[in-house]
């Protein structure tokens, strides 16, 4: 295992996180149910959602290393200019919409909560930032087991701060400003990966 790509992929796993829509959804299931159930239903979820995403960063590498950098590349430039355009109320509209389309029926049981985070976060998180983010790395670093324990760190964060205090974070630190860090570390990624293309 090799520490700092863990921690780097904590890192941008956590800054890309942090404004996007599932964020969004589990601050607003936390708020309407029980943290516990809503974070195991969160958490198993990504943890599926990692195990996707680095599968298929991991079938990349089996591409000449030049083709899998351009679409490194393409893709890090890709999230980054999301993030810059894209505004953030779209993304709390997203998750507000995400979080209200399904409702526990009769008492909010344990298990009911957990169903129902799981299934909000699981079909949330197809196609995301996060999860593109997740394959783009493993085939950056040649390396599925440091990357899914970077990712999953990185994913069970930013549930915990959800669950825990989410609402507090966001009121004190915009999540405009997030998107902009996060997309300027999306950026600074997609020109390493184009010079690497360029020079291999």
């Amino acid at each position: 295992m090799h520490a700092l790509v863990i921690l780097t992929v904590f890192g941008i796993i956590v800054v890309g996180e942090l404004p996007d829509k599932t964020f969004i959804a589990e601050l607003i299931l936390s708020t309407k149910y029980e943290g516990l159930p809503v974070w195991v239903g969160a958490a198993g979820a990504m943890a599926i959602h990692v195990a996707i995403a680095t599968l298929a960063g991991h079938l990349l590498t089996y591409a000449p290393k030049r083709v899998v950098e351009t679409i490194v590349a393409l893709l890090f430039a890709g999230g980054a200019l999301l993030l810059f355009l894209e505004k953030e109320s779209k993304e709390v509209e997203k998750g507000k919409q995400e979080a209200e389309e399904l409702e526990v029926a009769g008492a909010p049981s344990f298990r009911k909560v957990t169903a129902l985070a799981f299934g909000v976060i699981f079909l949330g998180e197809w196609g995301d930032l996060t999860q593109v983010l997740m394959a783009n790395l493993t085939a950056r670093y040649h390396s599925v087991l440091n990357v899914a324990i970077g990712s999953l760190a990185g994913l069970w964060a930013t549930v915990t701060l959800a669950v825990l205090s989410g609402r507090t974070i966001v009121k004190y630190v915009p999540l405009a400003m997030i998107r902009r860090v996060a997309g300027g570390v999306l950026a600074i990624f997609a020109v390493v990966s184009a010079v690497q293309a360029f020079n291999s």
